[in-house]
């Protein structure tokens, strides 16, 4: 992809244009990585809540999601969440949290600390 220009617009936020092969492609850049951590309250959830939010940066938007909430469950299914605590990462669950657990250096792999470069 060859690097066209980049521009804001308020109607999609910041925008990216690229020429692929003559022709123009318009690609919606987001300011901040979606965190999002799914928790049931217990202590192993909030120290997951903690490592989160310790290595996150300023390209970093956290939520935390109580799974006592029905919505929230019903979600937490849709994304294949089988255990808690998980983290999903602008909408897709976080390698670690599908296999053996939440730990920092899968959560730092996919980006969790790491600025974007569109927001400094």
């Amino acid at each position: 992809h060859k690097l066209f220009s980049m521009h804001n617009s308020k109607e999609l936020g910041q925008v990216l244009l690229v020429r692929m092969n003559n022709t123009k492609k318009v690609i919606t850049m987001t300011s901040k990585r979606q965190i999002e951590i799914f928790s049931a309250g217990c202590p192993t959830c909030q120290d997951t809540i903690d490592l989160v939010n310790n290595i996150a940066c300023s390209s970093c938007e956290i939520t935390i999601l109580d799974m006592n909430d029905d919505k929230t469950a019903k979600r937490a299914k849709l994304l294949g969440i089988k255990a808690v605590p998980a983290v999903v990462i602008n909408g897709k669950l976080a390698d670690c949290c599908a296999g053996s657990g939440v730990d920092e250096a899968s959560l730092r792999s996919e980006g969790i600390g790491e600025a974007r470069a569109c927001c400094s």
